[in-house]
């Protein structure tokens, strides 16, 4: 899947709620115009959307920079089944 690069991040701590340890891809894409009874949006340009992302590959995305095209591979998250995870650059 080709996606518009932001930036990857892997956060890890101690919150109030207990320690917390996360990876994401951070793409950008397109604004939605919403149109209906209860809401108008009108947008223009992009917006940040957040992918999980397995920790074992944030490094192959350190010579990326802000805005470059990236293939990456997508696939099920074996944590959650429910959601996808992003499994590294296609090659």
């Amino acid at each position: 899947m080709k996606v518009t690069y932001m930036g990857v991040m892997h956060a890890r701590g101690n919150g109030k709620k207990g320690p917390y340890d996360f990876c994401q891809l951070k793409v950008c894409v397109p604004m939605r115009n919403v149109s209906n009874e209860n809401r108008q949006v009108v947008a223009y340009g992009g917006e940040e959307q957040s992918i999980d992302l397995d920790p074992h590959v944030i490094h192959q995305f350190k010579d990326f920079a802000m805005g470059d095209q990236v293939d990456v591979e997508i696939g099920p998250n074996p944590a959650n089944f429910q959601r996808n995870i992003c499994t590294g650059l296609v090659k």
